[in-house]
């Protein structure tokens, strides 16, 4: 079976179970974001909690809950917003902050099934910096042909 007849959903769930077999919770909030960090941070570690991984976690949330996040299209398996319908382009995870370890897991676990994924870190001002940093996070880009 090629990437091209398996869907964005398909390898992203894939993706998911190569965590999931290393005890990392991969956590995808379709509901969207407040904006509020630490409300997106108090969301990831509580899921974590529930199903025994409190400190092995990476999360995201899609899109923005004034909007009503993001769904799955059933027919393509592509992630849409639920606002217009247009595809989402890229899907930003959070991890528990120096585990650099699961940052690494992560982009294997992506690139291993043909996604584009880098990680990115920013300082207090916001500008990006390089691995290492106060707030990092893995960004996943969803590409048309995905």
């Amino acid at each position: 079976m090629t990437t091209a007849t398996i869907t964005q959903r398909e390898r992203l769930e894939r993706a998911f179970e190569t965590l999931k077999n290393q005890n990392i919770t991969p956590i995808l909030i379709l509901s969207g974001s407040t904006g509020v960090i630490e409300e997106n941070l108090a969301d990831y570690k509580d899921l974590a909690r529930a199903v025994c991984t409190p400190a092995s976690w990476v999360g995201a949330h899609v899109g923005a809950r004034e909007h009503r996040g993001a769904y799955w299209d059933t027919e393509t398996g592509r992630l849409l917003f639920r606002y217009d319908d247009s595809p989402v382009r890229e899907i930003w995870f959070s991890f528990p902050l120096g585990r650099e370890d699961i940052a690494r897991v992560l982009l294997d676990a992506l690139e291993g099934h043909a996604f584009y994924a880098s990680w990115f870190q920013y300082n207090a001002d916001g500008e990006v910096v390089g691995p290492g940093t106060d707030a990092d996070c893995v960004r996943l880009v969803l590409k048309e042909e995905d």
